[in-house]
C-alpha cells in the first residue's frame, strides 16, 4: 500500500483514511470488528491521535466518526437481524389420542433474539391425514425470518369401544 503526501499551498497536508469499507451490513450474531484507519502526518503514524466517536442513529445503524487534525471520515453500520424465531411447545412434541378423544392445546412460546416474546404473532394451522393430524406452529419476525414447528396427533382405537366376540 503506498501513501501519498499532498501538499496544498506549499503546507504537507496529513494522509488520513479509513481501512475496509465505509458502509457495512452485519449479522446480529456477529461481533463487530473495527477495520481501522491510517492517519499519518508526513512518515509518522499519528492513528494515536484519531479522536473515535460511536453513535446509535437508530434500533439498527450505528455511526462512527473519526477525526483527525482538521478532517472527519465516517463508517456507517447498520446490524441486520437475520436470525430465526424459535418456538417451544409446551407438553410433547408428539401425542396419543384414543378415538373420540378430543386434543386440549397443551401450550407454545415463541421467542425472538431482537423482538422478544412473539408468541401471540403464533399462526396455526392443521392438518389431517387419515384419522392422524399435525398441528403446524408458524411464526414470523419483524425482520420476516421464519420458522415453524409440528405437533403430531395420532388417534388410536379406543379399546373400550371393542366389540368382544365369544365362541
Amino acid at each position: 500500500m503506498g501513501y501519498y503526501i499532498l501538499k496544498i499551498g506549499g503546507v504537507i497536508q496529513p494522509y488520513f483514511c479509513l481501512k475496509g469499507e465505509p458502509q457495512l451490513q452485519i449479522s446480529y450474531q456477529d461481533t463487530y470488528q473495527e477495520a481501522g484507519y491510517i492517519a499519518r502526518t508526513m512518515f509518522v503514524n499519528r492513528q494515536d491521535e484519531v479522536q473515535v466517536k460511536k453513535m446509535k442513529i437508530s434500533q439498527n445503524e450505528y455511526q462512527i466518526q473519526y477525526r483527525f487534525q482538521n478532517q472527519q471520515l465516517t463508517r456507517n453500520v447498520k446490524v441486520i437481524d437475520d436470525v430465526k424465531p424459535k418456538i417451544t411447545l409446551v407438553g410433547a412434541s408428539e401425542v396419543v389420542l384414543l378415538e373420540g378423544e378430543a386434543y386440549h392445546e397443551q401450550g407454545y412460546q415463541a421467542m425472538d433474539e431482537v423482538d422478544g416474546n412473539i408468541t401471540n404473532q403464533v399462526k396455526i394451522k392443521k392438518q389431517i391425514q387419515n384419522k392422524d393430524y399435525q398441528i403446524i406452529y408458524e411464526v414470523e419476525d419483524q425482520a420476516h425470518n421464519k420458522t415453524q414447528i409440528i405437533r403430531k396427533i395420532k388417534v388410536v382405537a379406543n379399546p373400550m369401544h371393542q366389540t368382544l366376540h365369544y365362541q
